[in-house]
């Protein structure tokens, strides 16, 4: 993730809105590994040793907001993909409005987090008490709404949201190249080439959600099942490691990046020969 950045910034590659969005999420990957796992790592290296109650409230409440921040950010990514394809020929998004769209990304996160802090849920210790979230597990009613409110708008919404927009993307990609020489002529080639451009940006961005999906999907599913029937009948193993697995999905997004997009490689090449 550092590497993406440094790579981004000093070979001027944040030329394209999506790119933005791309080097504002490798920030939160990286807070998740710095503010979280590094935390997480330090309860885990000792037996016995459980986070502290104010330790568990700073862990819960930093590990929602980059959670919820970086959902935001696919989910954004996936919505300019969706809005660059389909108006081809518009006006991309200008810097400012892209900058002004991530803010908003980061205060969104913030502010989704803080309800536990504040008495609308809580944060409690998970597993071995070595990490802390929401309290899935309570059918308390406060609780309970809280859970389904972030299950909705951070997991099925977005979901259904990159569906539709994938779908959507594929069709009109198909149909712009099969027709691309009847619509636009002579100007067909360039037509392409862009269509082209846009589309590789879209498959990164699918394979970005996909592999967030696989990371967070066992955790939103053992989770989902706390709040419905409660901690027991779940090993402790089976509790854990969906959320060490979650965690740890702040690496992949810096891979994907660099096993798809030559010229991101190709910039990486020339800023390790300086």
């Amino acid at each position: 993730n550092t590497l993406l950045i440094l790579v981004f910034y000093k070979k001027s590659l944040l030329r394209r809105s999506y790119r933005f969005y791309i080097f504002s999420l490798a920030l939160v990957d990286i807070l998740m590994a710095v503010l979280v796992d590094s935390i997480g790592a330090y309860a885990n290296s000792s037996p016995g040793r459980a986070l502290s109650s104010r330790g568990c409230q700073y862990y819960g409440a930093v590990a929602s907001f980059v959670g919820f921040t970086s959902v935001h950010h696919l989910t954004a990514i996936y919505a300019d993909r969706w809005y660059s394809i389909r108006f081809v020929m518009r006006r991309k998004p200008s810097k400012r409005v892209t900058l002004r769209v991530i803010l908003a990304l980061w205060i969104s996160g913030l502010i989704w987090a803080i309800p536990p802090l504040v008495g609308w849920s809580s944060y409690a210790h998970q597993g071995s008490f070595s990490h802390c979230s929401v309290k899935w597990f309570s059918v308390d009613p406060k609780d309970y709404s809280y859970t389904v409110v972030i299950f909705t708008k951070f997991y099925f919404f977005p979901i259904a949201f990159m569906t539709f927009s994938y779908v959507h993307v594929f069709v009109i990609t198909r149909r712009m190249a099969k027709n691309a020489t009847q619509l636009w002529g002579e100007k067909a080639a360039a037509t392409a080439k862009s269509i082209k451009s846009e589309s590789k940006a879209a498959e990164i961005a699918l394979v970005m959600v996909l592999s967030f999906l696989i990371a967070w999907t066992p955790y939103a599913v053992v989770s989902f099942y706390y709040s419905l029937r409660g901690p027991t009948g779940v090993p402790l193993m089976a509790a854990m490691l969906p959320s060490l697995f979650a965690k740890a999905s702040s690496l992949f997004n810096p891979i994907i990046y660099f096993a798809m997009s030559r010229e991101f490689r190709n910039s990486c090449r020339d800023f390790a020969r300086r």
